[in-house]
């Protein structure tokens, strides 16, 4: 049987984070507390990209009630989850996934708190 200490686990709790990995602002991190998340070109999005090709109102990542985060796409111009253009349909990000809107590639990570 088996014996197993406390010492031998490491339980962290990984923050939602979404990072520009390349464009303007490449390193900006944000950890996703909200229930969503909006992009686009215009002010009132949670990130702005002031880009033609970016519509106002780009794209939404939304927490589900299940946990996980699901990416709407609302432009005319595409968003690309792991390089693969999204419909408007929601698609469920997993770790590590990259999001490309415009000159802007995100990745979507679970990072320690």
């Amino acid at each position: 049987m088996a014996k197993f200490s406390n010492k031998s686990f490491s339980f962290e709790r990984l923050m939602p984070t979404i990072r520009i990995i390349r464009g303007p602002f490449k390193g900006y991190k944000k950890i996703l507390l909200d229930k969503s998340f909006s992009i686009g070109r215009v002010e009132d999005n949670d990130y702005s990209i002031r880009d033609i090709n970016v519509t106002s109102k780009h794209c939404l990542i939304r927490r589900t009630e299940e946990g996980s985060f699901e990416l709407f796409d609302n432009s005319i111009n595409g968003t690309w989850v792991n390089g693969q253009k999204v419909c408007k349909s929601g698609v469920i990000l997993r770790n590590k996934a990259t999001i490309g809107i415009g000159p802007v590639l995100f990745m979507f990570e679970f990072v320690p708190e």
